[in-house]
This record gives C-alpha cells, structure tokens and sequence, in this order.
C-alpha cells in the first residue's frame, strides 16, 4: 500500500508488512485512572531506590532503546534526541488542512506530553495525529498501518488507521491519522478493578496470539528486537546495568538477567507480540482496562517479551491472574522477568530524568523486581 495522501486505511495484504520503527505514545498521558492502591492488587508509582545520594543516569553515556551507544549529551536537554524535528500546533494544523481536506479547520490541539518518537496531537474530537519526531521513528507508521486493521475483534479496544499523510509544507515524513481511544494510561494510578484489568489483559494476549501470522514480521532489529531470543539483547543489557550502577547494585541485577538468561528458551512458533505493554499504552475507562495501544512494535516472536506487565502494572493476586493467563509456562515468565529489567534498564540509561515518566516506571519495575528475587 503506497503511502498516498489522505489515504483510507485497508486490511494489510498477506505479504509481510515493512520493517517499522518504536511508536511510543507515551504523550497520550492523560490523567489516571482513580482507585487503587498496593493492597487492591497494583502498586502505586513513585517508589524509588536511591544509592549514596548519587544523582539517577549518567549524563555522560546514553544506550538507545535499542541497544545503540547514543553518545554524550546533558540531563538538562528538553530533546530527546540528536536527529529529532521539532512540530508546532500550527504545523500539524496546516498538515491537516493541506493534506486531508476531509478534516480540514477541525481543531488540532497537542496532547499533555510528548512521546519517545512521535509528536501527538487530538484532531477534533475522534481523531489523534501523529507525526515522527525523528526518521527512525518513520517505518512504524507503515507496520501499524498494515498490521492494525488485522487486529479488530480482540477483546480490548485498539486504533483503527484513518488516513496516512505525506511531507509537505517543511515536515519531511509521512503521518497518520488514528481512532481516538478514550480513557486514562494506567501511568499513575492503577484502575479500581484491579483483578478484572489483569484477568482482561491476559485474555486480550491469549487472543492476540492465536490470530494467524501469516505474513507477519518476524521479531528482529527492525522493532528493536522486541520478542527475540533474550541472548539477542544481552550486551545491551549488561551495558545499560553498568551505566545505572550508581544507582543500583549492579551485582544484584545481573543476577536477576543471568536467571531470566538461563530460562529454556521460546521452541514454538513464533507468536504475535504487541512488544511494549508499559502503563502508558494500556487505558481504562470505568475503572478496568478498556483499550491497548501503540502498536508500532508488533511482530511474531517470544511472546516472554509481552509479561512485563505482570512487574510494571500487576501486584500481588492481580499479578497471579495475569500470569496464570498470559504466562505460558515457568520458564516463559522467567525470560518475561529478562524482559522488565531490560526495558527498565535501558530507558534509565538512555532517558535518566529527561522523561520523568519512563523514569519513575522504570524506577518501580526495579524495586518490584529486587524486592522479589
């Protein structure tokens, strides 16, 4: 499907869909479902191990998400990154209006914060814009795009691909336009149905991997090596350990790795993964998980790589429902461990503080781990 200006979105063809990029949409953060707490199932956020009164991140050296060295730069930078092309409101408006005459002066407003690759906006009242900060970010719009529409009928709500838009008026890449989803991120407070959320997201995964890859891309480099086999990740890792040892022990968590490493690994066919279930991706609307989005990173692979919930979201019983679920088997929730330090890891050693809530996610999914090893 050639990306075509104000196309319509169509079901993907069966070849496999192009290799795409990290699609955070850590911008949508609304604010968070109300109720909650540790003892009904989730823990609350905030709760952080400091070591020596060190600052957290080393300013000095970055690992992309990805696992690439980043190079120098300072915690103090509002840009996340080198390459990145700054979008105004005034700028996707006028994308908008040139490119997709259907929409044109409904308004165009910027969500709350901005995400790790995309710049988010609300069109009207139905509709989210989003457009690349950075090229890397690029080839994930033709992955949703292709892939999405494959989706429909899980038992969560996900986006629906509206239109792809192309460069024009000085913003090199193309865009999307997506279904707005209401609800809150599960970012800062959990739902108050702690148990039917966990219950719903392990459903929602056993649905997701039952549907048919054929033609579906394989997990590798070009979704950040989301549900690859965990020795696919291990120097990425081991670096990042070593680039937070100032805050942590870094003893402690290699221990933690070299477990999830000794896991047999996945053997069956690869399954379908979403890649990046973080609390920012999962909204709820009445107090239970509604709907999961980001899809930038699906691919079939280990489908370990999609139990990081269980550690950044779940607690206690809820947890244990998830898991009894989504988990597969021991060694798969072992290797689903692997995967929690990784993201944790990796977003403070690339991130540190500049994004306050990966940061603090991050932060969390290390004390739950340590807590339990």
């Amino acid at each position: 499907m050639a990306l075509m200006r104000g196309t319509m979105a169509s079901p993907p063809s069966t070849a496999s869909a192009p290799p795409g990029q990290k699609s955070v949409w850590t911008s949508i953060t609304r604010s968070a479902c109300m109720g909650g707490s540790p003892s009904t199932g989730l823990p609350s956020w905030g709760r952080r191990r400091q070591r020596s009164g060190q600052a957290r991140g080393d300013p000095t050296r970055r690992v992309s998400p990805n696992g690439a060295n980043q190079g120098s730069r300072t915690a103090k930078e509002s840009v996340m990154h080198q390459d990145e092309i700054p979008v105004s409101t005034a700028l996707a408006a006028r994308l908008v209006d040139r490119g997709m005459p259907q929409w044109a002066g409904q308004p165009v407003r910027p969500l709350a914060a901005t995400g790790t690759d995309n710049w988010m906006f609300r069109l009207g009242g139905d509709k989210v814009l989003r457009l690349p900060r950075r090229p890397s970010a690029v080839m994930q719009l033709r992955r949703e795009w292709d892939w999405l529409p494959h989706l429909r009928g899980l038992p969560l709500a996900v986006p629906e691909p509206l239109a792809l838009g192309e460069p024009d008026d000085g913003y090199p890449h193309p865009w999307m336009v997506l279904s707005w989803l209401p609800g809150e991120t599960l970012h800062a407070r959990p739902p108050a149905n702690t148990m039917a959320s966990a219950e719903a997201l392990g459903n929602f995964l056993t649905a997701l991997r039952d549907l048919s890859g054929e033609g579906g891309p394989i997990a590798g480099s070009t979704n950040h090596n989301r549900g690859v086999p965990l020795t696919g990740i291990n120097v990425a890792t081991r670096q990042a350990i070593g680039d937070i040892a100032r805050q942590y022990p870094v003893a402690t968590l290699m221990a933690l790795w070299d477990d999830a490493l000794a896991a047999p690994s996945w053997s069956g066919a690869p399954l379908w993964v979403h890649g990046d279930l973080s609390p920012t991706n999962l909204l709820c609307t009445g107090g239970r998980l509604s709907s999961v989005i980001d899809f930038g990173l699906i691919a079939r692979g280990d489908p370990a790589v999609d139990l990081t919930p269980a550690w950044s979201v779940f607690d206690g019983a809820a947890r244990s429902a998830f898991l009894s679920r989504a988990g597969i088997d021991a060694a798969t929730i072992r290797r689903g461990k692997g995967w929690a330090l990784y993201g944790a890891v990796i977003n403070l050693a690339y991130y540190g503080d500049n994004h306050p809530t990966l940061s603090r996610q991050a932060h969390h999914v290390l004390d739950v781990l340590m807590d339990d090893a």
